[in-house]
């Protein structure tokens, strides 16, 4: 305990740096309140923000980026699986897309086409292969004819068969996109060179083996030429839609002949 003297010892020190305290307090609110001390605050505000936004944007791609090679992951072993069982060239080229698409920079308009063939493989596959077991099929009414199709497989059988054309046809046209894309990004040097040569090549295996990839390549072709051969367009417009399209039809169909394929949608499953 302290004695009297003692107090009266230290309380010299204590008053002392309480007035200090309070000097600091003081003299820390006058600089918070001086103008050019606010305009540093909230620069010092602005830059803390800015930090915090970078932090997470950069967590935020780290996490897209794992989930891009996850995405390209599952469709390589997917498709390694399909070309086991079934060694098809449309099935090859896929496998072949995803495996360069998985060691290139994330281009997330990639995945377009994949998620779309892998979603009606697991509808196909949960249909034939799963959901039987929980919706059996119902006795036949009359002896010696095959038992009847649950009613929910029935209708998703039917939601398959509905919408494959229509989604087939949205790949075919965001392949044409994915090939603009990487066109534009070997310009600005957001990907590789080897990209656009790459997947050229293979949009033009894809047009010998796909009907959906021919009707979408003649419909784009068709609304460019009808905008660029509009009357009050200068002539070296035309000259250079007519050149690109002489040099892209000779290089497209130099070696290969067109086919009709068993299954017009490549890739797709097949219709059951």
């Amino acid at each position: 305990m302290l004695t009297l003297n003692s107090r009266a010892a230290v309380q010299p020190a204590l008053n002392q740096a309480t007035s200090v305290n309070s000097k600091g307090g003081s003299v820390f609110r006058s600089f918070c309140s001086s103008p050019s001390s606010s305009s540093i605050y909230s620069r010092i505000q602005t830059y803390t923000r800015i930090s915090q936004w970078r932090r997470r944007r950069q967590a935020f791609n780290v996490g897209q980026s794992r989930l891009y090679s996850l995405s390209y992951f599952g469709a390589l072993v997917s498709y390694a699986i399909v070309c086991y069982k079934s060694f098809a060239n449309q099935n090859v080229q896929y496998f072949l897309l995803a495996l360069f698409w998985w060691m290139s920079k994330p281009i997330p308009v990639s995945l377009i086409p994949f998620a779309t063939f892998s979603l009606f493989h697991v509808l196909t596959f949960v249909r034939s292969n799963i959901l039987p077991h929980f919706f059996p099929p119902t006795p036949a009414a009359t002896a010696g004819q095959p038992p009847t199709q649950h009613p929910f497989l029935k209708k998703l059988q039917g939601w398959i068969k509905a919408n494959y054309d229509p989604a087939m046809r949205i790949v075919a046209y965001t392949e044409l996109l994915i090939l603009v894309r990487v066109i534009f990004g070997a310009l600005l040097f957001q990907n590789s060179l080897l990209a656009p040569i790459i997947y050229a090549h293979f949009l033009r295996l894809r047009y010998y083996q796909s009907q959906f990839t021919q009707r979408a390549v003649e419909h784009v072709k068709t609304f460019i030429d009808g905008y660029v051969r509009r009357p009050g367009n200068p002539p070296v417009l035309v000259s250079v839609w007519d050149k690109a399209q002489f040099i892209i039809a000779r290089w497209s169909g130099s070696v290969l002949t067109q086919q009709q394929p068993a299954n017009p949608a490549g890739a797709g499953p097949a219709r059951r």
